[in-house]
């Protein structure tokens, strides 16, 4: 396993333990995928790439060789606030 790829595994393990603060699943679905793209669109940048999220997305599912990120609208969002060292929204 690559440098890259242990680096991306710690952080959707540390994701797991965000805590949401919203009430309503919607909310919570939303800051969950938003803080996962922005923690990895961070990870991305320490590394040097400059991946768009929709192509991160599916080379990393690939590597993985399973559907473990989704590139939804707050997904990409939080990832390319992230990628350009924009504070976190949620």
């Amino acid at each position: 396993m690559g440098t890259k790829q242990v680096i991306c595994t710690a952080i959707v393990i540390l994701s797991l333990f965000i805590i949401n603060s919203c009430s309503s699943p919607t909310c919570k679905s939303s800051e969950s995928e938003y803080q996962e793209g922005h923690s990895l669109g961070k990870t991305v940048k320490l590394m040097g790439e400059s991946y768009s999220c929709s192509s991160f997305v599916k080379i990393y599912n690939e590597q993985a060789g399973r559907n473990i990120f989704k590139a939804t609208d707050y997904f990409c969002e939080g990832y390319k606030d992230g990628l350009h060292s924009k504070p976190i929204k949620f």
